[in-house]
């Protein structure tokens, strides 16, 4: 009896052993991950910010999202 108890707890400490090194190697990956998931938004330019003073007057289309304007107010 005392071979399958220890057989048993055996067991138990070494899927404690694989849920821990588990847990440990997530955390590790995680870390990784957004560490290099940082460091590629650091590389790319953001998009330039372009403050938008209005109000203004469609001239022209030049494409489906290009548009030539004209000021409304005098500067």
């Amino acid at each position: 009896m005392e071979d399958v108890a220890a057989a048993v707890e055996k067991q138990r400490q070494h899927i404690a052993d694989i849920r821990d090194s588990l847990t440990n190697m997530h955390r590790e990956l995680s870390a990784e991950a957004a560490k290099k998931r940082q460091q590629a938004r650091d590389r790319r330019a953001s998009k330039p910010a372009v403050q938008w003073k209005g109000p203004k007057r469609i001239v022209k289309a030049l494409s489906d999202y290009v548009f030539e304007v004209q000021d409304l107010m005098a500067p």
